[in-house]
């Protein structure tokens, strides 16, 4: 999970898009109280002997199929991912969805037949104002959501990542 560059580069890229009004909301657990709702061959991975889950809203935008065509339907729509930090049985780092929201049709019905991710139909908003951004949600059908009110400050500087000790 730390490194500056990928693992793997993908030469042709399925989809292009861009990310707005993006949020990362984290807390943290025991390692095993998120190990256990990993399927088998997937291993948490942990920062400082815990486990993150992350939720994270955003405004998808400019989405290009193949780098190029436009997706059809709205030009921007609302994505929210629940997600932990894993590593798979060769130790490569990697995201595990716990669920993945969107408004878009489309998207959700492509990621779901194409990919096999487990994308829901979403009622999600982002609104701005006076200096703050909401993001709110629910699964179309569900009985759970969220509210995250931020007040953006000045963008971070990057530092160096952690070293990984070797055992």
């Amino acid at each position: 999970m730390v490194a500056r560059t990928a693992e793997q580069h993908i030469a042709v890229p399925a989809l292009r898009m861009r990310w707005l009004r993006l949020a990362f909301v984290h807390w943290s657990y025991p390692p095993h109280a998120v190990q256990r709702l990993l399927p088998a061959g997937l291993t948490v991975d942990e920062w400082e002997g815990r486990a993150c889950v992350s939720l994270t809203p955003f405004t998808m935008a400019d989405v290009r199929l193949a780098g190029r065509l436009p997706l059809p339907g709205p030009a921007r729509f609302a994505e929210t991912n629940l997600r932990t930090y894993v590593r798979g049985p060769h130790g490569r780092d990697g995201l595990w969805f716990f669920s993945l929201e969107a408004t878009h049709p489309l998207v959700v019905a492509a990621a779901n037949t194409l990919l096999g991710a487990p994308y829901r139909l979403g009622r999600l908003r982002v609104d701005e104002d006076a200096g703050r951004i909401d993001f709110t949600g629910r699964r179309v059908g569900g009985t759970t959501g969220y509210r995250v009110r931020l007040r953006p400050g000045p963008p971070l500087r990057p530092s160096a990542p952690p070293s990984r000790s070797s055992g």
